[in-house]
Order: structure tokens, then C-alpha cells, then sequence
């Protein structure tokens, strides 16, 4: 005997499998928020010419605002402001902390830097107990590394690269490093040329 649905009986229906996974990982995706660690990875696997785990350090900055200082934050893209904001920050003197910030950037010691622009430890010291601004004299030894960093970043694809350079021992520069050129002005201005020069692929 053949039993027949009654009128107006709603008649089951079995679930879309491929349906209900797409909605539950819809769902999972929506609940789980990206991290600032995940963002990194993600800009990490799609940057091109960068080192493996390592991020450009404008990224860096973008992703995670480590400086509580709009100052601090400030001087890092000085060199790239025009010249009457790169004055005005030299004669207001850099932030005391200006000096890690501009190490971190390079990933370089700040003893490293310290010793090639000439500034005195303690001085220095000092400076970031009291939270004193540095002097006009040190911050525009200071922009003279933002500024050469800026110009060999054309150069090269990553910021280890530009440290590297600023760190090696160059023969258009007597045997001196790039770095150890910037504490003078005559200095900065034969590292701009040898990098300009790099940029245009002029022999050298």
C-alpha cells in the first residue's frame, strides 16, 4: 500500500551540504578579526625585493604606531618635506629620541651613529634622561643621514640594502664608509654626489 503526503503537509527536505559549509566559513571568517600580525605577513609575502620576515620600514611605521611622538614620527620623513620645514625642525632642534628612531630605521647601533657624526655618549645621554631637544649643529647631522638615506633608497630595494651601503667602506670615498662622511657638510655632499651618481649609472 502506497501511503500518499497529506494536503497542505509540508515535505522535508535534506539540507545543502556545500551550502551550509559555505555559509559557516563565511561566518568563522566574519568572527575572527585580522590581526596586525597577520596584516604583516600578508604585506610581507607580497612585497617585492624585500628579505624574507623583514618589512620595509615604511610599513612598519604604517602598521604599527610604536611612536608616541608626532615630532619623532615627523622626522623620519623630513628629508622628503621642503626646505623651509627641514630649517624650521633644525633650528627647533630634534626630539631626544630622535636618535633611536633614526637607529631602528637603518638597523644600525646607535653607538654605530653615535660615533660616526661625531656626537659625544654622554652629551647624548643626558639628552634623552632630560628629554632635551639636540642642538641645531646635531640635528643637521642628523637630517644629513635622513637625507642620504632618501637618495640611495632610489638605488636600492630595501632598507637593509641602503644600511649596508651607509655602513661599507667605499673607495669613491677615500676608503671611508658613506656613514662616516655625514658629519661634515663637505662629507654629505660627496655621499649625495656618489649616490646621485649610482642613480644615473655614472661610472665611478
Amino acid at each position: 500500500m502506497v501511503l500518499l503526503p497529506l494536503a497542505g503537509a509540508a515535505t522535508p527536505t535534506t539540507p545543502n551540504r556545500s551550502s551550509t559549509r559555505t555559509v559557516n566559513s563565511a561566518r568563522s571568517r566574519e568572527s575572527k578579526p585580522r590581526s596586525s600580525r597577520n596584516r604583516v605577513e600578508e604585506l610581507n609575502s607580497a612585497s617585492d625585493g624585500c628579505f624574507p620576515g623583514k618589512l620595509d620600514i615604511a610599513k612598519k611605521l604604517a602598521i604599527v604606531p610604536t611612536i608616541n611622538s608626532t615630532n619623532a614620527m615627523s622626522i623620519l620623513t623630513l628629508a622628503e618635506k621642503p626646505a623651509s620645514e627641514q630649517i624650521a625642525a633644525i633650528e627647533r632642534g630634534f626630539p631626544s629620541k630622535s636618535l633611536d628612531q633614526i637607529a631602528t630605521m637603518l638597523g644600525l647601533s646607535k653607538q654605530r651613529i653615535i660615533g660616526s657624526l661625531r656626537f659625544a655618549q654622554r652629551t647624548v645621554s643626558q639628552r634623552e634622561k632630560t628629554g632635551r631637544r639636540f642642538t641645531l649643529e646635531e640635528s643637521e647631522r642628523m637630517l644629513r643621514v635622513l637625507r642620504a638615506h632618501r637618495i640611495v633608497r632610489e638605488v636600492f630595494a630595501t632598507d637593509e640594502a641602503v644600511a649596508q651601503w651607509l655602513n661599507a667602506p667605499d673607495r669613491g670615498l677615500g676608503g671611508k664608509s658613506p656613514l662616516d662622511m655625514l658629519a661634515t657638510d663637505v662629507g654629505a655632499a660627496k655621499v649625495e654626489n656618489l649616490a646621485r651618481a649610482m642613480i644615473h649609472g655614472v661610472p665611478i
